[in-house]
């Protein structure tokens, strides 16, 4: 067999090494994102005792047939839908603006019929006798201000950009952009829902795998605002909350991988790999269900394609024929890539 001299060998190392570094980076990019969703099995350990109490409501929601706890977005989606289906069928059911704790907290307390939560649930969240029913997705938005020339990012860059490794916008001018005016980078970050998978996991997998730079805010209304307000900032945010908030039309959503957060076809493909997942839940317990609790969230999860478009929420019946991965009617994996 022909030796190969050590010379050569250096030489195909030389050829080949920005190949392997590539490649390297590559990897490490993927396995910066967190995971989109639990494991659908681990159901968290509760006191002795909890799992055959029975609901009990608060004193000004006794005499509800329904008593419904959601995020502030599945609120704004679901209440005319919720108040449709309650006239129909002659229901008096509560339905409740919060947060994604909130209705933790209402599970926790067996104080609701129904929750609402725009991520995926964490282990913390599957307690026993509880069921997920997932709503849809909806596209996250890689936000700039308006006055930022720049118009797209790859999935590597704007992981770089929050996470510090680009600290000035000058970094990525190309042909599309000219000497930007205000070159370094302000990340606005607003890490909710730290205990869950999916939505800003899917940009970094770690709150401190973010720049020491990043301005933490504890509002989407003040993520909006910040942007809004300073050229050098970059944030992250549905298109509903960016309709809502964005009232002087000071942000704009940034192309990534050359594909838009409104591209729906791109979202259900998982090509745009930025997304929010929403979900409802009922109780399977005999203690705590109720036929017009399971009524309602099935009848919620087949008009999906009906809501106002504005919402951005992606059916599950989209992401079924698309080959995202439920069981039951939990949506607890991605598609094959493509």
């Amino acid at each position: 067999m022909q030796k190969i001299s050590f010379m050569a060998k250096a030489g195909l190392l030389l050829i080949f090494m920005p190949l392997i570094f590539a490649t390297i980076c590559l990897a490490n990019h993927q396995t910066l994102g967190g995971p989109a969703f639990s494991d659908p099995n681990q159901i968290t350990e509760t006191p002795e005792g909890w799992s055959t109490r029975p609901l009990t409501f608060d004193q000004d929601q006794l005499n509800y047939d329904l008593v419904i706890t959601l995020d502030q977005h599945l609120y704004a989606a679901l209440l005319p839908p919720i108040q449709a289906y309650a006239q129909a069928h002659n229901l008096n059911i509560s339905v409740n603006d919060g947060t994604c704790g909130i209705s933790y907290g209402k599970l926790v307390k067996k104080a609701v019929d129904i929750s609402g939560f725009c991520c995926p649930p964490g282990s913390t969240d599957r307690l026993p006798g509880v069921e997920f029913h997932t709503l849809g997705i909806a596209a996250i938005a890689i936000l700039v201000n308006i006055d930022n020339r720049l118009s797209t990012l790859s999935v590597e860059q704007t992981r770089d950009l929050f996470m510090g490794e680009i600290h000035r916008w000058s970094e990525l001018e190309d042909e599309q952009s000219t000497s930007m005016l205000y070159p370094i980078i302000r990340p606005v970050i607003r890490p909710h829902c730290k205990l869950r998978p999916g939505h800003w996991r899917l940009l970094l997998g770690e709150e401190s795998l973010f720049s020491q730079e990043s301005i933490n805010v504890g509002t989407i209304e003040d993520m909006i605002s910040m942007i809004s307000e300073d050229p050098r900032a970059i944030g992250y945010e549905v298109l509903w909350n960016i309709e809502r908030y964005n009232k002087g039309h000071k942000i704009k959503p940034l192309l990534i991988n050359e594909l838009s957060p409104t591209d729906q076809q791109a979202v259900i493909d998982n090509r745009y790999p930025f997304y929010r997942t929403y979900n409802l839940t009922t109780w399977t317990s005999p203690e705590c269900k109720k036929p017009a609790a399971e009524a309602l969230v099935l009848h919620l999860l087949k008009m999906v394609d009906l809501l106002d478009p504005q919402h951005g929420i992606i059916s599950p019946a989209k992401l079924r024929t698309a080959g995202w991965v439920f069981r039951r009617n939990e949506l607890v994996g991605e598609p094959p890539s493509q």
